[in-house]
């Protein structure tokens, strides 16, 4: 049976992949990316918030 991952368990990798995306990170402006974890994929995206870090928002099977 495929594992099912939670958002938390998504955001955790992904925010720990964050900053491989230096060139999005420094223009500002809302971006995605995908992960693999086991054997799905997901595209998470994050946009930028008022103390100009930086916010998981959503993530869909890719």
């Amino acid at each position: 049976m495929d594992q099912v991952y939670n958002k938390e368990q998504i955001q955790e990798i992904a925010d720990a992949r964050l900053n491989q995306h230096k060139p999005e990170l420094s223009r500002g402006k809302p971006f995605s990316f995908e992960i693999e974890i086991g054997k799905k994929k997901y595209k998470v995206s994050y946009q930028q918030d008022d103390e100009d870090g930086w916010r998981f928002v959503d993530f869909k099977e890719a």
